[in-house]
């Protein structure tokens, strides 16, 4: 039992030394995870080759229109539009074009990291980030050129906010379950 020390970043210099290094041990597990998924996700993504429904995803993203941007891929707007984004920021390339679903992924086991910290889940909870870092389908769809990423990291951040916000009734957070609420459908539809 780490008595709550580790429900939040960081120590205090009352904690015992043994408590400090417990807890230090206990979040370098957490970004040992997110490094190791993020790691997997971003080589994925580079070299698992394009397909079709992946090339159809990204083929409008080119254009200068947003009609024909967020009209040619048949999804909600949210994803065409930062895909055309990076496009237009960082180019056409393997990595570039997957930027969105690979930052999604990435944020998705820092926010699912922060969630578990803040429930005091310690290494339990450090153990459940390795096991969605490294599974399949976690590093496939935060690999891929679709719009599965992007709502996965939007649900987590809407569970996060309303978890801090019913906590501890802070404005801000209040705001972030608003944001994640609008956009979540902004970014994906049921098939």
């Amino acid at each position: 039992d780490l008595g709550g020390h580790v429900t939040k970043i960081g120590t205090s210099p009352a904690m015992p030394a043994e408590v400090r290094t417990r807890g230090y041990r206990i979040h370098m597990l957490y970004v040992g995870a997110i490094a190791v998924g993020a790691a997997l996700i971003i080589s994925a993504a580079i070299n698992q080759p394009f397909n079709q429904n992946e090339l159809a995803q990204v083929a409008p993203y080119s254009s200068d229109s947003l009609a024909e941007i967020t009209g040619g891929t048949r999804q909600p707007p949210l994803d065409p539009l930062l895909g055309a984004m990076f496009q237009h920021l960082v180019g056409e390339g393997q990595l570039q074009q997957r930027l969105v679903p690979v930052l999604s992924g990435m944020g998705t086991l820092i926010v699912v990291s922060l969630l578990l910290l803040r429930l005091g889940l310690g290494a339990a909870g450090a153990f459940g980030v390795w096991v969605l870092a490294t599974a399949p389908l976690m590093v496939r769809y935060g690999a891929y050129t679709r719009p599965y990423a992007l709502p996965l990291f939007l649900m987590v951040v809407f569970v996060y906010s309303a978890q801090r916000w019913l906590y501890e009734h802070k404005r801000g957070s209040l705001v972030l379950v608003g944001v994640a609420a609008v956009l979540l459908p902004l970014a994906r539809v049921p098939e």
